[in-house]
C-alpha cells in the first residue's frame, strides 16, 4: 500500500490539494468527505489539532497532521440548461505509473477490514486526480467516508479451505469479480462431485443466502408489473407458491434419475451434479461433510430431506436445501409462474443478454454480457472434478452450473447463451428444467453433438435460450435454438450453416444477417423464424443488431471482441452493453428498472485448447488464465449505476458493492 501525498477537492471552480498530510509510515491515507459550503467566502483556515487525537471524529496522530476547517461559498452561476448544479465531490490525486491499474476502495471506517472497491483506474498520467460521481457532499444523508488506494492484487483476499490433499479450493476477489476455484479426485465420482460441493458451500458461506434475497429482490425490482412477488420481499404465500413448484419438478427431477430406460450416460452425469448440489447446501450449512451413499443407488429424496429442508425462505439466517434449488432454477421457475395455464401470452419475459461468436484468420472468440438486475452476484468458478475441468462466469454464487451459461471445458467446448424474448410458451414443471440441461451440457459435451444432444434431452417450456457453440478441437462452431415444441441446430466448419429442425416437419428457416458463416450474434431474438413465431419473439432493443453489424466486421482478436461487447451508445443506452435504470432509448417497450448489464466476458478457442492440457492441481502461483471478465455496468456520460444515488436507494445490498463499476480482468485459474 502506497501512501497518498495529496488529496485535491474540489467546490464550485475553487480546487484545494495536499490539505491533510500524514506522516510517511501511514499506510494509507483517508480522507473524510463531509463538509458542509458555508454562506460566505472566506479564506481556507488550516488549523493544527491540540492534544485530541481525534477532530470532529476524524482520527489523525495529535500534533502531526492537518485539519482543515473549510469556509467557502462557490458562487452559483445561472445557467441555461434547468439540470445544472454545483456539487460537492471528494477526490483523490494518485502519483503512479502511466498505463497501470490501480484500486480505489472506500469504507465509512478507517478501522475496518471491510474495504469496499469503487473503481479500478489506469493512469493515463503519472499525477492523476480521481472524483468519486457517488457521493456528493452538498446532499444531505452522507456520511464520512475514507479512501486508500493500491495495486489490484487478488492474493489479499485470497481464502482457501481444504478437506484433505485429494478436495481443497480457493476463493478471491479482484476488482468485484470474485472467483473460486474448487479441485477435487476421488474414486467415486459421487463423493467427488459431493466434496467439491461442500467446498464451494463453504467458501461462498452467506453469499449464498444473500443471492437467494437478492434473486427475489431482483424479481421485484425488475418487473414494472410485479407480478411476483407483487411488493418488496415475498410473502408467505409466494414462498409456499414458489417452494410448492420447486418440490414437484424436484420430486419429478428424483424419478426420472430412476426411470428405466433413461439415457444412462446422462443419468450418471446428472446424479454428479446432484451431489454436487448437495454437498453446496451441507457446506453452507454443516461443519463437516456427511457421511453418505456414494454407491449410486441412493439419492437425496425426499424422505432423507427434513421438512425444514424443503421450504423456500427469505430474509432468514438459515439457508434450505431447496433455496439452493431455488437459486439455481430460478429461471425456470419464473417462467412456470409468469406463463402459467391462465396466462400463457402477453408477459414479455426473457430477453437479456448480448453476445456473439466471431471467426478470426485463426482462432474464434466467443462473448457475452448478462443484462440481469443490479443486485445480482455475477462471479466466476473453475471446477475440476475426477479429470472433468469447467470455468464460467456464474450469476450468483450457489450455483451447480453457470447460470449465465458462458464459459468452456476441458475438452474443447466453448458456450454461451442469449436468452429468447418470450410472449408465448407452455411451460413444465415435470420435466427436466433447462439449468440441469445446460450444465449437463457445458461439463460434460466432448462435441457438438453431445452439447446438441443434452440440451434437447427434454423441453419444459422454460428458460428458453439460444446457445453458441465452439468445438475449439475441430474448429466447428454450432447454435441451437429452442421454443416450447422444438429445436434448431445449426452447424458450420467455416462455411455456410447447415440447419436442422427437431421435429423435422418445421421450417428450417433462419435470419441471414444474425447467422453468417463469420459470425452468429446474439440479441435475445431467435435467428429461426420458426422459434420466432412459436415464441411470439419482439426485438426490444433493435440498435444492438445495428450495432454488431457494424462491429463485427473489425472484430480481429480479443482487445477488439472486448471493445464490441463492451460497447454503448449515450445517446441509446439500450446498445450492447445497456441500462434499463435511465428511462431512456431506443425501444417499443419503455420501462425504467434497476437491471442493465452487470458483465462482460471474452474468450477464444486457443485458451480452451491451452486448458486441455491442465492436471487438476489447485495451485494459485500458476500462471495459467482462463476468461476475461468485467464485473460492472455501462457508464453512460461517464457514470457508471451507483445504488445510492438511485431511485432505488431504499433497497438493501447484500454482497453487492453500491457502484457497479469496473475494468476487464483476465482471471488466473489457480491450476496446473
Amino acid at each position: 500500500m502506497k501512501p497518498y501525498t495529496r488529496a485535491p477537492r474540489k467546490f464550485g471552480h475553487f480546487r484545494i490539494t495536499q490539505l491533510f498530510p500524514w506522516p510517511r509510515e501511514r499506510p494509507q491515507y483517508n480522507l473524510p468527505h463531509k463538509h458542509k459550503p458555508m454562506k460566505q467566502i472566506g479564506p481556507c483556515i488550516f488549523r493544527k489539532p491540540k492534544a485530541a487525537p481525534y477532530l470532529n471524529g476524524w482520527p489523525g496522530p495529535a500534533g502531526k497532521s492537518l485539519a482543515i476547517s473549510l469556509m467557502m461559498a462557490g458562487r452559483l452561476f445561472a445557467a441555461d440548461s434547468p439540470t445544472a448544479s454545483l456539487g460537492l465531490y471528494p477526490g483523490v490525486m494518485i502519483d503512479g505509473v502511466v498505463g497501470k491499474t490501480y484500486t480505489i476502495q472506500s469504507a465509512n471506517n478507517v478501522n475496518t477490514t471491510n474495504w469496499t472497491t469503487v473503481t479500478n483506474l489506469t493512469l493515463t498520467q503519472g499525477h492523476e486526480l480521481w472524483l468519486d460521481p457517488a457521493v456528493n457532499t452538498t446532499a444531505r444523508g452522507n456520511s464520512q467516508r475514507f479512501y486508500r488506494v493500491s495495486e489490484p492484487t487478488a492474493a489479499a483476499s485470497r481464502v482457501h479451505y481444504a478437506l484433505d490433499t485429494n478436495a481443497s479450493g480457493v476463493i478471491e476477489k479482484l476488482d468485484n469479480i470474485a472467483s473460486l476455484t474448487v479441485v477435487s479426485k476421488d474414486p467415486q465420482d459421487l463423493r467427488a462431485e459431493y466434496r467439491a460441493g461442500f467446498i464451494q458451500g463453504k467458501l461462498q458461506g452467506n453469499t449464498i443466502r444473500s443471492a437467494r434475497d437478492n434473486s427475489w429482490d431482483n424479481a421485484y425490482l425488475t418487473d414494472p408489473s410485479h407480478t411476483f412477488p407483487k411488493q418488496p420481499g415475498p410473502t408467505q404465500s409466494e414462498l409456499d407458491q414458489a417452494g410448492a413448484i420447486l418440490n414437484t419438478n424436484y420430486a419429478w427431477f428424483l424419478s426420472y434419475l430412476q426411470k428405466p430406460g433413461t439415457n444412462q450416460v446422462a443419468v450418471a452425469a446428472l446424479k454428479r451434479l446432484l451431489f454436487r448440489t448437495l454437498g453446496i447446501y451441507h457446506g453452507a450449512t454443516l461443519a463437516q461433510p456427511a457421511e453418505l451413499d456414494f454407491s449410486g443407488g441412493w439419492l437425496p429424496d425426499l424422505s432423507y430431506l427434513q421438512p425444514a429442508e424443503l421450504v423456500v425462505q427469505y430474509n432468514v439466517s438459515s439457508v434450505s436445501f431447496m433455496d439452493v434449488y431455488f437459486i439455481n432454477a430460478f429461471n425456470d421457475l419464473m417462467d412456470v409462474v409468469s406463463f402459467s395455464s391462465e396466462k400463457r401470452s402477453g408477459l414479455d419475459r426473457g430477453g437479456k443478454c448480448s453476445a456473439f461468436l466471431k471467426r478470426t484468420g485463426d482462432d474464434i472468440i466467443l462473448t457475452h454480457n448478462s443484462w440481469m438486475g443490479f443486485l445480482s452476484q455475477s462471479m466466476a468458478i473453475t471446477l475440476f472434478v475426477n479429470g472433468d475441468f469447467l470455468t464460467v462466469n456464474a450469476s450468483t454464487p450457489g450455483q451447480v452450473g453457470s447460470g449465465t451459461d458462458f464459459g468452456y471445458n476441458n475438452k474443447g467446448i466453448i458456450f454461451n447463451e442469449t436468452t429468447h424474448r418470450v410472449s408465448h410458451t407452455v411451460p413444465r414443471s415435470e420435466g427436466l428444467w433447462m439449468f440441469w440441461r445446460a450444465t449437463l451440457a457445458e461439463q460434460f459435451s466432448a462435441s457438438l453433438d453431445d452439447f446438441f444432444n443434452f440440451i434437447s434431452l427434454d423441453n419444459t417450456g422454460t428458460y428458453l435460450n439460444g446457445y453458441m457453440v465452439i468445438d475449439s478441437v475441430t474448429g466447428e462452431t454450432g447454435l441451437v435454438e429452442m421454443s416450447y415444441q422444438c429445436f434448431v441446430f445449426y452447424r458450420s466448419h467455416g462455411g455456410p450453416y447447415t440447419v436442422t429442425v427437431m421435429p423435422p416437419n418445421l421450417s428450417n428457416a433462419y435470419d441471414t444477417e444474425m447467422v453468417t458463416p463469420d459470425y452468429i450474434m446474439g440479441i435475445n431474438f431467435p435467428a429461426s423464424l420458426q422459434v420466432r413465431s412459436d415464441l411470439q419473439s419482439k426485438d426490444n432493443r433493435p440498435a444492438r443488431r445495428r450495432q454488431f453489424l457494424e462491429l463485427l466486421p473489425l472484430v480481429t482478436d480479443l482487445e477488439k471482441a472486448r471493445k464490441a461487447i463492451t460497447f454503448t451508445d449515450p445517446t441509446n443506452p439500450l446498445s450492447i452493453f445497456g441500462r434499463w435504470d435511465l428511462g431512456y432509448g431506443e425501444t417499443d417497450y419503455p420501462k425504467q428498472i434497476p437491471d442493465g448489464t452487470v458483465d462482460a466476458k471474452a474468450t477464444a478457442a486457443s485458451t480452451a485448447l491451452a486448458s486441455m492440457k491442465l492436471e487438476g492441481i489447485l495451485d494459485v502461483e500458476s500462471p495459467a488464465t482462463g476468461i476475461w471478465m468485467l464485473y460492472g455496468t455501462a457508464r453512460v456520460n461517464g457514470a457508471p449505476f451507483v445504488w445510492s444515488r438511485s431511485s432505488w436507494n431504499w433497497q438493501l445490498r447484500r454482497d453487492v458493492p453500491d457502484v457497479l463499476d469496473g475494468t476487464f480482468n483476465l482471471l488466473k485459474l489457480n491450476l496446473h
